[in-house]
């Protein structure tokens, strides 16, 4: 076998690895190319967010086993949920760059009944996802996080790292050796949703990062106040603090006062 017919198939063998590597879009291969990058915070705080829109989803599917006994409870702590949601996505968008997850959080927000609108995003007549200034002002995360000073000891003051970011030196008292950071738990960017064919009112929201499936109430999902008895739950936005809260309103002492 002459030398240059040799080179001829190993050229042609090193193109058709290099086209599968090419076509490789599974999602083992998007994890493998997140394994190689380093995350940054927003990465982590992204991920948190994704879990938490989820949290919120499977909150509302469990609203169909709800008691009487139950719903006050119940109320308070998904319209709570929902306010924390809401804040995060307020302080995310404006760093948010990856389009599938500005996608996702345009999803979230219609999904629980809050005008994407609000947050600066809308479609265009072809359907494109614009990105505009939010009517609520944000601002981006920052950099650190400092605590108080106690003493002569700043108790929040970071030190400046002698590693690359998304590694860290082990703790303990065996051989110190530099570990990898976990990884987030979570892509993002791959909510689905489709209303039911059996039911109108019910959303189906998919995962598709974890494979599963949520069917959820519209109405509740959508739940941004109600009355019970004789009090009320009104999730609100705080103009003064440019935040989400729940009001809680007790109807039968207005006032709040105590006593005679």
């Amino acid at each position: 076998m002459s030398v240059l017919f040799r080179i001829a198939i190993a050229m042609s063998l090193l193109c058709i690895t290099r086209g599968a590597l090419a076509k490789d879009t599974t999602e083992e291969a998007a994890r493998c190319a997140q394994l190689l990058s380093n995350p940054t915070p927003v990465d982590y705080a992204l991920s948190d967010l994704e879990g938490l829109f989820f949290d919120v989803v499977k909150k509302a599917q469990s609203g169909d086993e709800l008691t009487p006994a139950r719903a006050e409870a119940y109320i308070k702590d998904f319209l709570n949920m929902k306010a924390q949601l809401l804040n995060r996505i307020m302080q995310l968008l404006p760093v948010t760059q990856k389009p599938e997850m500005v996608a996702s959080i345009y999803q979230m927000l219609d999904t629980l009944g809050v005008p994407p609108a609000v947050y600066g995003l809308k479609l265009d007549e072809q359907g494109h996802l614009l990105k505009q200034g939010p009517t609520y002002p944000s601002e981006p995360l920052p950099a650190e996080t400092r605590g108080p000073s106690i003493g002569y000891l700043n108790m929040g003051e970071f030190q400046y790292r002698d590693l690359p970011e998304g590694l860290h030196r082990s703790i303990g008292f065996g051989a110190q050796r530099v570990e990898r950071e976990a990884l987030p738990e979570r892509v993002t960017g791959m909510i689905q949703r489709m209303i039911s064919k059996k039911d109108p009112n019910v959303l189906i929201v998919y995962d598709g990062e974890k494979k599963v499936a949520y069917a959820a109430n519209l109405q509740l999902l959508h739940l941004g106040g109600i009355r019970l008895d004789t009090h009320t739950y009104q999730l609100q936005f705080n103009q003064e603090y440019h935040e989400w809260v729940v009001v809680i309103e007790n109807l039968a002492n207005p006032s709040g006062k105590i006593g005679f």
